[in-house]
């Protein structure tokens, strides 16, 4: 249903409206059905996120990015100070056996860390087909899974009272364990986490991820050249405007600076060229998506890359 609505949807703010209402949408469906809220809220966005570039165009993408930025770091930052703000009271609460949350923090921490090790082996083995489980790999994607926001939100979605109106026992303990292993994998973890990388030989070197945008912005300027070579003889478009757009897309292969700016000979042929560009743009987003659909390029590359079409998509629309 969401899918349907925002591909019939063209306005960035109905559209960053829908996107913030359907994951509430998807936790009250959920906990109505007497499943957990939570995690209908992960299996939306993770299913939205898979297709959100085939819902939206690049102006609602930006601002989506923007809104999104802004509403996680305040929706976390609630989220932290609520349990930071309630924590005190609720270990004040927990008594008898309850004190010794400590070391039972510190054994749910290590408990998750054996069975995300579990996990990951074999998962190593499907990442690289025909070269077996990689213990460097598991072991880097293993102490990388630190516990964030998530695990806070289930618990603090426990409600507060039981049927018989009563508050709930264990809710505390609960809330304060999950505080405490949260903390435990970000501080332990997270701190240790680039040294781990570097002693597996797995670390990417940053200069890798440049050379590899340079290689992909590479590809899909000769994308665009060889959709201009189709076009050259269909006239469909002005071939002032495909030289335009060809000696922009060869500046950016010999990585020179374009400075010609946009074709002046009138308004038709500066419409002709606009859309042609954005022809262009379109046929690079789709390169690009396949490139990291066959698991070419990086989701780092990609999203980098997407962001500076869509910049170049809402500035020719806008323009």
């Amino acid at each position: 249903m969401v899918v349907l609505i925002r591909r019939r949807t063209a306005d960035p703010v109905l559209e960053t409206v829908i996107a913030l209402v359907t994951p509430y949408s998807a936790y009250v469906v959920a906990e109505s059905a007497h499943a957990s809220g939570v995690t209908a809220v992960v299996v939306a966005g993770v299913l939205l996120g898979r297709s959100g570039h085939q819902l939206t165009d690049a102006r609602i993408r930006l601002q989506l990015g923007a809104v999104y930025a802004v509403v996680v770091f305040g929706l976390e930052s609630v989220v932290f100070s609520i349990v930071g703000l309630e924590l005190p009271e609720l270990v004040r609460q927990l008594s008898g056996a309850s004190r010794l949350w400590p070391l039972e923090a510190v054994a749910i921490s290590a408990v998750l860390i054996a069975l995300r090790s579990a996990w990951m082996l074999p998962l190593s083995a499907a990442v690289k087909p025909g070269q077996g489980p990689s213990l460097r790999m598991a072991g880097v994607l293993t102490w990388a899974g630190t516990r964030g926001v998530m695990p806070l939100a289930a618990a603090l979605s426990i409600p507060l009272t039981a049927a018989d109106g009563g508050l709930l026992p264990g809710r505390p303990l609960v809330l304060v364990l999950t505080t405490a292993v949260v903390v435990l994998t970000l501080v332990v973890q997270g701190l240790s986490l680039a040294g781990v990388v570097r002693r597996s030989g797995l670390a990417v070197e940053p200069e890798h991820t440049v050379r590899e945008e340079t290689r992909t912005r590479d590809r899909l300027a000769r994308v665009g050249l060889d959709h201009l070579d189709q076009l050259s003889g269909l006239e469909t478009m002005p071939e002032a405007a495909i030289e335009r757009m060809r000696r922009t897309l060869s500046a950016r292969l010999e990585h020179l600076e374009d400075t010609d700016g946009e074709p002046g000979e009138g308004p038709d042929l500066l419409a002709a060229y606009r859309g042609l560009r954005r022809e262009v743009i379109s046929v690079q987003s789709e390169t690009l998506r396949e490139l990291y659909d066959e698991h070419r390029i990086s989701d780092t590359t990609r999203r980098n890359l997407q962001h500076q079409l869509d910049l170049e998509d809402a500035a020719t629309a806008g323009g």
